[in-house]
């Protein structure tokens, strides 16, 4: 799983594929593995809407949802957002995310970078966790999830488009057609990529 995320920096570095937030999403899919006990949707990284937010905006974010479903009464890896956020560099760096009434913390997947030409920019590479219910409601409604650096000195947030979403439901149902659903939801995930708090 670990090994996985560290190839993420690789696949959003390379912007390939990178959907932006008015496209159709009818080839919003970017992978598909089929594990023992679940399979593994990787959807195309995207480039959110950026919402207003406090103290500081974003020069570039990429994100790009794993959705992992059961094909067992196993537990399985719990889904994830991979983000790759870029803004000018500060005294503070971001640390959870909150969304739907939740606050996380994030996961990096590879050490924050800065680079300086006229101004100094930062980029922090990092996951966060995602209910499968959750993505279910972002495909009716989107998702808007916010980027909060220590004691909201600075938040940044970014909205989804629910298309992105059922893109991901579509070839779940397509890939789990022949998957009897009762083994389709496990008792519990396996929390591996970070820690939730609530709000």
């Amino acid at each position: 799983m670990y090994k996985r995320i560290l190839g993420l920096s690789v696949v959003l570095l390379s912007g390939c594929s990178t959907l932006s937030s008015d496209d159709d999403f009818s080839d919003a899919i970017n992978e598909v593995e089929k594990k023992s006990t679940y399979v593994s949707i990787e959807a195309k990284s995207i480039n959110p809407i950026e919402n207003e937010g406090v103290g500081a905006n974003a020069m570039r974010n990429t994100s790009q949802l794993t959705a992992n479903y059961a094909t067992t009464s196993r537990a399985v890896p719990e889904s994830y957002v991979a983000v790759e956020l870029s803004y000018f560099k500060a005294s503070y760096a971001y640390d959870s995310v909150s969304f739907n009434g939740t606050e996380t913390d994030i996961t990096a997947y590879s050490p924050s970078t800065e680079s300086c030409s006229e101004h100094c920019t930062s980029t922090q590479y990092f996951t966060f966790p995602i209910d499968n219910k959750d993505i279910e409601l972002s495909a009716k409604n989107g998702l808007t999830y916010d980027v909060h650096a220590t004691n909201d000195t600075s938040k940044l947030s970014f909205t989804i488009p629910a298309g992105y979403f059922q893109a991901v439901l579509d070839e779940k149902a397509l890939q789990l057609e022949h998957i009897p659903s009762s083994v389709q939801q496990p008792a519990a995930e396996v929390k591996v990529e970070s820690k939730t708090r609530n709000q």
